[in-house]
Parts: C-alpha cells; structure tokens; sequence
C-alpha cells in the first residue's frame, strides 16, 4: 500500500516537472517570436520612412542628374556652335560719355534734326568768322552742344556723328574727332547709311589739319576760360538735360 501511494506521487511530481518545463519552453517561443516580429516592424518602418523604392530611387536620381548635367552641357555646345560669334563694338571714352543713359524709347527724330539745323547753323556763323580771319571759341562749344543733343535723340544717326567728329576736329582734340568718326562708320550699311561724301571729307580734313575746304588750320591759343569749360563740357551738359 505504502509503495503504491509512493509510486503515484512520483509519477505525479515527474507530470508536473513536464508541465513546467513545456510551459516555460512554449513562454521562451512566444518571446522569440514576438523579437523576432518586433525587428521585422521596425526594419519595415525605417525603410517606410525613406519613401517606397528609397534606394534604388536615390540611384536613379544621381543617374538622372549625371544625365541631366552631361545634356545642358552638350546644348550649351551645340547653341554656341549655331550661333555666330557676337563681336561687340568698341565703345571709347567720348562715346560712351555721350550714350551713357541714353534710350531708344526716347528717341525723337523731328529735335534730333532740330538741334543738327542748331549746330550746322553754328558751324556757318563759325565759318564766316573764321574767314575773316578770326576765331570763335563759343560758336564752337554752342555747335558741339547742338550735336550732342542731336545724338541723345537719335543715337543712330550717322550723319550727326560725323558732324559731331567735324566740330571735335575745329576744337583741336583729334582723339575725339577720331572715336566720333569711328563710331559713324560703325553706322554704316549699304544703302542708306553707308559712308557718304561728307564723312570722306571729314576724314581728309582730321587727317590733314585742315578745314572740308582743304584750307590749313591754324588754330590760336586756347583761352584758359575756353579750356576749363570744354575739358568737362560733354558731361557738365549731359548733367543739365
């Protein structure tokens, strides 16, 4: 009887032990489990945060953009390769002092043949003085005004740059004269606006010293008065319109 009810103990402890043992095994699964999910769910939310397709997307996109560059490069070349070379003309000191603000919007070609009247009528009442002998230094500086603000209203106009060049040239300052011719000539085009006769005489005229009828200058001494007004003329008037 005794080891009967012995025997039943033991069994029962030993069922018991089982029971514990597959207990804590199925506990530890579970866990292993859950850890294992739990690093699936955040790879998947880092990847998620990235954006769909992230890696393969930044590829793409260094891919694309090496592309991109290599094409503007090549349009580049090929847009400079169609294109004819733009030669910009040399703009000089008394020239770009004259345009300097000037605007095509504001031309006006009924003053600009207002002020060339002006200043043509300047140079003959220069002439006649001249004839006589003698020199005037404000008829001079009044034609340059004229011409000058015959530019400003048209500075297209080839004729009141060799004008302009001409009035330069009786003053004495053959840079001048030279640039404003040069610029005239930059004007010109066949046709209307190519090289005239005018600008043939004043070219023989600066080159010569002397005047369209091919008279020697002989020019007096620069009144000190005359000097100081002209060395800032261009811009002191440029400033006053």
């Amino acid at each position: 009887m005794d080891f009967t009810m012995s025997l039943a103990l033991w069994v029962s402890a030993g069922l018991a032990v089982l029971s514990l043992l597959a207990a804590i095994s199925t506990k530890a699964t579970v866990r292993l489990e859950g850890a294992e999910n739990d690093k699936a769910h955040i790879k998947n939310d880092t990847m998620g945060n990235l954006g769909p397709d992230a890696v393969v997307n930044s590829a793409h996109g260094a891919i694309d953009a090496r592309e991109s560059a290599v094409k503007v490069r090549e349009n580049t070349v090929a847009n400079l390769e169609e294109e004819d070379p733009v030669v910009a003309p040399r703009v000089t000191n008394v020239v770009s002092t004259i345009l300097s603000g000037a605007v095509k919007s504001e031309f006006d070609s009924v003053r600009s043949e207002s002020y060339k009247e002006k200043g043509r009528e300047h140079i003959h009442q220069w002439d006649i003085v001249f004839s006589r002998g003698e020199w005037n230094w404000d008829l001079l500086n009044q034609a340059l005004e004229c011409y000058v603000s015959a530019i400003r209203c048209n500075f297209d106009d080839q004729h009141a740059w060799v004008n302009l060049a001409f009035v330069y040239h009786l003053i004495g300052d053959k840079d001048k004269a030279l640039e404003c011719l040069e610029k005239s000539n930059t004007l010109a085009c066949p046709g209307l606006y190519e090289p005239h006769r005018g600008y043939q005489q004043v070219e023989r005229a600066i080159n010569g010293n002397a005047t369209l009828l091919g008279e020697k200058l002989d020019r007096p001494s620069v009144p000190a008065q005359f000097q100081d007004r002209y060395e800032n003329a261009v811009s002191t008037f440029l400033r006053a319109i």
